[in-house]
Parts: C-alpha cells; sequence; structure tokens
C-alpha cells in the first residue's frame, strides 16, 4: 500500500471537484462545509451516504476506490488525501 498522497498535493481545481461531489451527494451547501468537519456527526450522513460519496468520486476522477478506504472519508480533509492517493496511483 501506498503512502497517503497529502492533500496539498491536489490541484486547485481537483479539490473544488471533489468539495463539489461532496457537497451535492451528502446535500451540504458549499459554504457551510468546513475541512475537518465530520460527515457523519455534523452534517448527519450515514454509511449509504459515505458508499454513494465513494462511487460518485470514482466516476468524477476515472479511479477505484478501496472499500477500506470509503470509512476513511468522514471529511473533507481525508478525501482529499484519499482521492489523492487514488489519483497517484492510477496515473
Amino acid at each position: 500500500m501506498t503512502a497517503p498522497v497529502p492533500e496539498t498535493a491536489l490541484g486547485d481545481e481537483e479539490r473544488a471537484r471533489i468539495k463539489d461531489v461532496v457537497c451535492e451527494v451528502l446535500d451540504i451547501e458549499p459554504e457551510d462545509i468546513t475541512l475537518t468537519g465530520s460527515f457523519t456527526e455534523e452534517y448527519g450522513a450515514d454509511s449509504m451516504a459515505l458508499v454513494a460519496l465513494g462511487a460518485s468520486l470514482e466516476r468524477t476522477f476515472d479511479v477505484e476506490i478501496e472499500d477500506s478506504k470509503v470509512d476513511l472519508m468522514d471529511d473533507l480533509k481525508n478525501v482529499f488525501v484519499v482521492v489523492g492517493e487514488a489519483l497517484a496511483t492510477s496515473r
């Protein structure tokens, strides 16, 4: 397994697309989401919503996200890390 890619390794455009997907799938207003706000605790997402988020990110970025990584995506910062890692391994 490769080491996680720091979320800063993503470009601004990729970060913006990720945030858009997260907000759309989890029904969060873009101005309300924070980098470290828990999707489950602060925004009320359930496990099915996180699975849907993973699937949507896979389609948007044409990457594969391991099921074990989906469990890590409970805030925007970790989504950046997981997607960054997936992009790095797919390039």
